[in-house]
This record gives structure tokens, sequence and C-alpha cells, in this order.
């Protein structure tokens, strides 16, 4: 019995760990650390666990003077701005704050794309103009990357994505479970 005991709470405690990886903080781009920028001129910038980047000159991050932060993009249009995991592994896109940033041109379009292993499996075009919430549905879900690209300047902030679990971490909860939750057959008692 003290054995069952032992292993329901060890299945609790694994299934709480993978719960809480499962949640994240929005990036929200305030109080920034630096961007790095490799030998290739790609930028990259860390936050919440998640890696974005791009071309160096495409995108920056600007702050309001009051520590509320967002990401700024379209300069140059020289290629998409990439978000994915820092780990790797796959994620979801719950939603985002985005809008029209005035660079000398006018507002046009923010072109989202949705990736799973090189191939894309969602779409979703915006129009800019004032700044305002994107909400995604379950097609954004089990994604390895999203990119955005736009026709205009543009603005990101308060990107709501979450990391999902890995499927072999998963598959052994649930096994562990269907072996804790299988009784013992009765003994005959011999006389």
């Amino acid at each position: 019995m003290k054995i069952k005991l032992i292993a329901a709470a060890a299945l609790l405690g694994l299934g709480v760990g993978i719960a809480g990886a499962a949640q994240a903080a929005p990036v929200r781009f305030d109080n920034p650390d630096p961007i790095s920028i490799d030998a290739s001129n790609v930028a990259s910038y860390v936050e919440g666990g998640f890696s974005l980047s791009g071309q160096a000159a495409d995108f920056l991050l600007l702050d309001d003077g009051f520590g509320n932060g967002f990401l700024v993009g379209g300069f140059l249009g020289a290629g998409p701005l990439t978000l994915r995991p820092a780990s790797g592994g796959t994620f979801g896109l719950g939603s985002l704050d985005f809008g029209y940033f005035d660079l000398g041109d006018t507002p046009g379009e923010l072109a989202i794309t949705g990736v799973l292993n090189g191939q894309a499996v969602a779409m979703q075009t915006l129009t800019l103009g004032a700044a305002t919430t994107a909400q995604f549905g379950s097609e954004w879900l089990g994604l390895s990357e999203v990119r955005f690209s736009a026709t205009s300047g543009f603005q990101l902030d308060n990107i709501s994505a979450v990391p999902e679990p890995g499927s072999a971490a998963l598959l052994a909860v649930g096994l562990g479970g269907l072996m804790l939750s299988r009784r013992r057959q009765a003994r005959p008692v011999r006389a």
C-alpha cells in the first residue's frame, strides 16, 4: 500500500510539473534585455521562454518612458520576424496586441503565419490601424514557430504564447495513471 501511495504522489508531482511548464507570461517587451545580433546580421530577443528573431535592421524595441515597451517592425521588409520557444518544442498562440506604427508610410497589413516543422498550418492577415487585440483559435495550437511580416510599419505587444508539454511526458503520466488505477486481483484464501 505504501508503494502505491508513493507512486501516486510522484505521479501527482510530475503532473503538476508538466502543468506548470505549460503556462507562460505574455511577452510584453517591458524593461527588455538587450537584443543580440549574430555574424549573419540576425537579431534575437528572448523573453518569457520565447525567442523573437529577424533581420537586425527590421525591428527594434521601444519604450514609452513609463516602462511599457513594445516591438516595432517593418522597417526594411527584409523578411519575417519569427517567434519560437527558446528551448524548442511546440506552443500555441493565444492573442497579441498589434497596430500600425508610422514609419512615413501608409497603414498596411500584418500577415501572421503559424508554422509546424517548416510547413504553414495557419494564416491570418490583419489590417493595421489603431492598436487592438487579436485572438487566435485552435488552429494556432501545436506550432513550432509563428512568422510576422507586414506591408508597413507595425507594432506588437502582449504576445500570449503558451508552450505545450512534450508528448512523451504526457504519455508517461497517462501510462503511470493507468498502472496505478489497475486493481490487484484478490488471491484465494487457502485454508
